[in-house]
């Protein structure tokens, strides 16, 4: 399927040249008196136009925009394999969503893209969501033998300049001869280069390291208290968060644009002896520049976040969403508005007109070729977490032939490079981008082994507090099942394993080394490590458990955690159906939308009608009046009664409100927990946020 190289005679006047990327043209290929035919070229001229116009610039040009034809049919049959998920997960969640007030067009602000991401698929969707997964990985993989069969085959691609390799070996021609005196200083310049290299690639990472921890920690508590506030618009409360994704993915864009200036400065400073070198170390530069960027983009936004949020796989969603769409609309600014403000300075230059070819920027074919397969890669490495990125990327190629093709015909200069390797250059691009796309963290297929994404997010899953129970939260989302264990229990665990008691502590973390598939596990609400911030109900409370249960419930001293009575007494009363001292709350009626903005207040005891938090603000004998003050949560004294215990259910509730933030759990809160739980850095790697020094 690989041609062997074909030599190339050069006519009388006509010489070998290289362009600034360091690729071979042949100077003198046109007669000058024809330089201007055909400048009425349209997009929709003829090949054989195009070919008479650009003439032995043309095969190198017509083989990109086969390329390009490639990989449109590669993008569709790769967009109907996201459809074998997708189109499942829509028409089974979709209505889940909108029964429980979140759909896209109830949820407000980044909560309304959730449909989109993997953070609300279904469980009953996972094996469509592996099947399509594993179906477009390989498909990435078999695009590099693809196309060069294609390529040969159905295009017909000329082999005579676009595979002329080893004539570019021959010393006299691939050698660099303005270079020869610095011959002595090759690994001085090398070591110079490749330091600057390493901080051009550093400092772009430092940026978003600044943006994403220490700005992030700085305004974290301020955000959740403003998501939390019922007073705040929803649209300006997420919009520091929109704002920090819109941040990060600019550092990111901006930096690999300016870079494709400074390699160019790097690898002509190195002063190589031979152009395929040249070509070798620029092209490896760009290629690692842009994969670490976008590989610590992901891996800082996981790190980031992860302490502080439920929902993990809707933030690296909402992240690369984020960052297709400002790479796309800056790199179309720059491509079509660079070269309208080159030709508007040349123009007033003294007797410059702007229009001539050498005025003109190039239509460099290695980075056109090189612009299409990251965007691959892109695809490809978050196909997983956002299947719909297929579409964007099948949208984003369409319109890139016919834009490439007005670039080519009314913007850019003949090109002149072409493609030394020709099909063997463009299939190595294709490989190494469905290598990286499957390791790149933590979205990449590879990383799903190690559990570090789960799906769906707790607030899109139901979830009963116990085995027994009849009630559930969130009951429109499919149940939750951990094993042989229910969240309720792994919760407890957590508080035991927390505590002070080296007993306790050691029962908590026994349980979790029995059920050990617990950590890698694909469901959310059955992590150890996410229950640790989580809270122990989605909504912020079991509504039909509150909505089932009679006006009175009834603490007392022998069973765990509650009784349901018919009646109550007041407080230190006894329950009817039990004897012995005993502690009653009454139940308030439930409203979702209420309770989201409820101040509870004191009803009876000497505070009444005054805010409170719980049963001890109010004085003797006061109850706060809470909407459904049903606890989930563990006493470490089971014959303790006294209210402070007994609210412990209510604070952990009404303090965990990750429904209204987008998964962001109260940071403070959060903080304690790390600290407390002895698994934390088994969780985060992070010793600055397990430890309270």
């Amino acid at each position: 399927l690989l041609p062997p190289s074909t030599h190339v005679e050069l006519g009388d006047n006509q010489s070998w040249k290289f362009t600034s990327t360091g690729m071979p043209y042949i100077e003198g290929a046109e007669d000058a008196s024809q330089e201007h035919v055909k400048t009425n070229l349209t997009l929709f001229s003829s090949t054989r136009d195009m070919e008479e116009y650009f003439g032995s610039s043309w095969p190198p040009v017509r083989q990109y925009f086969n390329f390009v034809k490639f990989i449109i049919a590669l993008n569709i049959v790769i967009f109907l394999f996201s459809l074998i998920s997708f189109v499942p997960h829509v028409n089974n969640t979709l209505p889940r969503l909108n029964a429980a007030g979140v759909g896209p067009s109830q949820a407000k602000g980044m909560r309304m893209l959730d449909i989109l991401f993997l953070a609300t698929f279904q469980a009953s969707n996972d094996d469509n969501w592996v099947a399509a997964v594993s179906l477009i990985t390989s498909l990435g993989f078999l695009a590099c033998p693809l196309y060069v069969a294609v390529s040969v085959f159905y295009f017909k691609d000329s082999v005579t300049a676009a595979q002329a390799f080893e004539q570019f070996q021959d010393p006299n021609i691939d050698a660099i001869h303005e270079n020869k005196a610095y011959a002595d200083q090759k690994w001085m310049r090398l070591a110079a280069s490749y330091t600057v290299f390493v901080f051009c690639l550093g400092l772009p990472i430092v940026v978003m390291y600044l943006l994403l921890f220490i700005a992030l920690s700085n305004f974290m508590q301020g955000e959740y208290d403003r998501l939390t506030n019922p007073d705040i618009n929803y649209s300006s409360a997420d919009a520091l968060q929109t704002l920090l994704g819109v941040g990060v993915s600019f550092v990111v864009t901006i930096s690999n644009t300016v870079f494709e200036y400074g390699v160019l400065l790097l690898t002509q400073f190195e002063k190589h002896q031979r152009w395929s070198v040249y070509r070798r170390h620029r092209l490896v530069k760009m290629v690692v520049f842009r994969l670490i960027n976008i590989m610590a983009l992901l891996a800082l936004r996981y790190y980031a976040d992860v302490a502080w949020y439920t929902c993990m796989s809707s933030r690296i969603g909402f992240q690369v969403f984020i960052y297709i769409i400002m790479d796309l609309t800056i790199n179309n600014l720059i491509e079509f508005g660079s070269p309208a403000l080159s030709a508007l300075l040349n123009r007033r230059k003294p007797g410059g007109e702007g229009s001539s070819d050498q005025d003109k920027p190039e239509f460099e074919l290695t980075d056109e070729y090189f612009e299409v397969v990251y965007r691959q890669y892109i695809m490809l490495m978050s196909v997983s977490v956002f299947p719909m990125i297929t579409a964007i990327t099948l949208l984003t190629n369409i319109l890139e032939y016919p834009l490439d093709k007005m670039r080519l015909v009314h913007i850019c200069g003949k090109p002149k490079g072409l493609t030394v390797g020709g099909k063997r250059t463009i299939a190595a691009f294709l490989l190494i981008a469905s290598l990286a796309a499957l390791i790149t963290f933590p979205a990449g297929p590879v990383w799903f082994r190690s559990g570090y994404l789960c799906w769906p997010c707790p607030e899109y899953s139901q979830i009963r507090p116990s085995l027994s129970s009849n009630a559930s939260c969130l009951p429109s989302f499919e149940e939750i099942t951990c094993g042989n264990t229910t969240t309720s229990e792994i919760r407890a665990n957590i508080a035991r394993a927390s505590g002070g008691d080296a007993a306790q502590q050691a029962l908590g973390l026994a349980f979790f080394d029995v059920n050990a598939d617990l950590w890698g596990s694909r469901r959310c609400a059955c992590r150890p490590c996410l229950n640790v911030i989580s809270c122990g109900c989605a909504e912020p409370i079991f509504k039909d458990e509150c909505d089932s249960v009679p006006q009175f419930e009834c603490w007392f001293n022998e069973s765990y955690p509650r009784i349901q009575a018919s009646a109550c007494g007041s407080v230190g009363d006894a329950c009817p159906y039990v004897g012995g001292p005993t502690v009653g709350k009454v139940r308030s009626d439930y409203s979702y939308v209420e309770a989201q903005e409820h101040t509870p207040l004191c009803q009876e005891g000497g505070n009444t009608s005054q805010p409170c938090t719980k049963d001890s603000d109010c004085g003797e004998g006061g109850l706060c009046g809470t909407y459904c003050p049903l606890s989930t949560a563990p006493r470490t004294n089971q014959s303790d009664t006294t209210e402070a215990t007994l609210a412990v259910g209510n604070v952990e509730c009404w303090n965990c409100k990750e429904d209204l933030t987008f998964g962001l759990v109260n940071p403070s809160v959060a903080k304690a927990a790390w600290e407390a739980v002895p698994f934390c850095y088994r969780c985060l790697q992070s010793s600055y946020t397990c430890s309270a020094q």
